[in-house]
């Protein structure tokens, strides 16, 4: 949302104002009859207006940007190589991480591969805040559990806002989503018939239609569904957006069968292709550009080729023009003057009993290919994704409907880089981190993972749970150890964070309910079971840094140093902490720097403590917690 703010204060500074937040706390907002009036006519009222809305659209966009107060709390005991990976599992409601990872992945995700839930009418969605009237009040209470935390429900098709509850789910998500999206990244979303037309018009509204890129089809049952009513569907669907579509290139490489086949022919520079060098379609004909309408001449004995001009009479030769169509003059796609620089790679052959000028094209040259708007079954099947997660768990069948690893490396193989983050928001049983580590192996690459999922507890009846798994989380972190026992030389590791409630202490309490025993209990700020390590990600949050970034602790004189990134951010959590300290820290001359309050035995300490920054480390951010 600051953002946004940040975007109307730079084109129409007129608009904002200061208010305050329920704290009272000064804050940027926007006057809308002010930004109203400046864009005038633009603006529409129409109710006839062509745009797609649902019952609880506007809920759903307001909760999107709804503040929340909690944090990501490592766990050092689910993780692996916590302090060097630069991979991340992140358990919880994926709509409030998304918006603890606003500003440390703000457009920095380089692909979203996502696969939520299909609505089907048995599957479990988020129950967010989609209620419209007061007659729903006391549903809408019911949101959270005891901890705090969004429940998790069956949308079955009898409830009359059966699509609307689904429309409002994705739609909260991916607003958020896409402002982590690098302007030359992209996001790929499974979906089947039950949503695929919603899903693709709120994404048009989202990323902007402009910036669609395919609705890919896949085999995904080629046997057909049996249990369909009156067609055995064979396909499912992958709807694919990009941030900036002209920013973007899909390219994937070709097999060395196809490489083949392709570059059949050779000569002293390598193997190459024919392509045509006469325009065909639109603006092919002469009278489109008549400048590139003129003769080339042919010996077919000696392969001579002379350009227009360069002809003054020789026996010999034949004469060849562009056709568009049969009897319809045509033009090339190369000048005179790019032909005689080209002459090399020129060259002329028989086609249907006529000579015809080609270029050619060396398989040097060769870039990839465009990828194909329907994916095979030989990587969208479904079987074959339920047949690895089989294969990793010793023959048990622990999670219902995987991908498979190949069908996520065919999305991540489109993007021309082996350097980038993934995020998948819904990640299920981790094919995605199981892929990007896969890939990684076969090319050497150092692409980095980012996993969400909520800890959706296994049913007792399951085969998951029979096999000692309380929750979706536990199957997606083993897969990910598993998994990666298989490879050298990557990064196998992942930082499991666990979204919890803000490490302080609500301080708001009303006069009439301040006790002796609360006065005390409110001496420190800080909640009584949170760590270093739990501080310091809320810092890391706050101040909007990578979450993946590299960890060092280091002891000096009996505190504990926390040194994240190298000296991004250093900081320390203790008690009274000594001035020798200090000046250890301050001489590391960090990005910044970060204490709590109970660091310092005096407000004068900290004074001091800050003026021993400014001596030895001006550029030091300092901040007390």
């Amino acid at each position: 949302m600051d953002s946004k703010i940040e975007l109307i204060m730079k084109n129409f500074p007129e608009c904002v104002i200061e208010s305050r937040d329920h704290n009272g706390n000064l804050k940027h907002s926007i006057d809308f009859d002010v930004l109203r009036q400046i864009l005038g006519d633009q603006i529409s009222d129409d109710p006839e207006a062509y745009r797609f809305d649902w019952v609880g659209k506007n809920s759903a966009r307001i909760d999107a940007y709804r503040k929340i107060d909690k944090t990501l709390r490592p766990d050092l005991d689910s993780s692996l190589n916590f302090d060097s990976t630069e991979n991340l599992y992140i358990e919880g409601d994926n709509l409030d991480v998304l918006k603890l990872l606003q500003q440390s992945y703000f457009k920095k995700i380089k692909l979203i591969y996502i696969d939520p839930p299909y609505n089907t009418g048995h599957d479990f969605i988020y129950k967010d805040r989609f209620e419209m009237d007061s007659e729903e009040y006391a549903e809408a209470i019911d949101l959270f559990d005891e901890n705090g935390n969004r429940k998790f429900v069956e949308n079955s098709d009898s409830n009359p806002r059966f699509h609307s509850d689904w429309c409002s789910m994705i739609y909260s998500r991916l607003l958020l989503a896409r402002n982590l999206l690098s302007d030359d990244g992209a996001i790929f979303i499974s979906i089947d018939d039950n949503e695929q037309s919603n899903l693709k018009k709120i994404c048009d509204e989202v990323f902007g239609g402009s910036n669609f890129v395919a609705n890919f089809i896949i085999n995904s049952a080629p046997a057909g569904t049996q249990s369909a009513s009156n067609v055995s569907v064979q396909h499912s669907y992958c709807l694919c957006y990009a941030k900036i579509i002209s920013n973007i290139e899909f390219l994937i490489k070709r097999s060395k069968e196809e490489l083949s086949n392709r570059y059949s022919d050779s000569d002293g520079n390598g193997n190459f292709y024919c392509e045509r060098l006469w325009k065909r379609g639109v603006g092919g004909r002469k009278e489109d550009v008549p400048t590139l309408h003129f003769p080339v001449y042919f010996n077919p004995e000696t392969k001579q080729i002379l350009i227009d001009s360069e002809y003054n009479g020789e026996d010999g030769f034949i004469k060849i023009i562009p056709y568009h169509t049969a009897g319809v003059l045509g033009r090339w796609t190369w000048s005179r003057e790019r032909m005689i620089s080209m002459r090399n790679n020129l060259i002329v052959k028989k086609v249907a009993g006529e000579w015809k000028l080609h270029k050619k094209v060396y398989e040097s040259e060769e870039t990839g290919k465009l990828p194909f708007s329907i994916i095979d079954a030989n990587i969208g099947r479904t079987e074959i994704g339920g047949l690895e997660v089989k294969n990793i768990f010793d023959g048990k069948k622990v999670f219902e409907y995987p991908k498979s690893v190949d069908f996520i490396k065919h999305f991540l193989n489109f993007i021309q880089d082996d350097d980038f983050v993934v995020m998948d928001f819904f990640s299920g049983s981790a094919t995605t981190a199981h892929a990007v580590m896969q890939l990684n192996s076969e090319d050497h690459g150092n692409r980095k993972f980012i996993m969400v999922q909520l800890p959706e507890v296994c049913p007792e009846n399951s085969e998951a749970f029979k096999s000692g798994f309380k929750n979706i989380c536990e199957i997606g972190k083993e897969r990910i150890r598993r998994a990666g026992s298989n490879f050298e030389n990557i990064d196998r590791g992942f930082r499991v964070l666990k979204l919890d409630s803000t490490n302080f202490r609500d301080v708001s309490i009303s006069p009439e309910e301040l006790t002796r025993e609360k006065l005390f209990d409110l001496i420190e700020n800080i909640k009584s079971d949170r760590s270093p390590l739990d501080l310091l990600f809320e810092c890391l949050i706050d101040w909007g840094i990578e979450l993946n970034l590299k960890l060092e602790l280091e002891e000096f004189e009996g505190s504990t140093i926390l040194n994240y990134n190298a000296g991004d951010l250093i900081a320390c959590f203790d008690k009274n902490i000594s001035k020798s300290v200090i000046e250890f820290m301050a001489s590391k001359n960090p990005n910044r720097v970060v204490f709590r309050d109970e660091s310092f035995s005096s407000d004068s300490e900290r004074i001091n403590s800050r003026e021993i920054f400014k001596l030895h480390s001006p550029n030091t951010r300092f901040k007390v917690i």
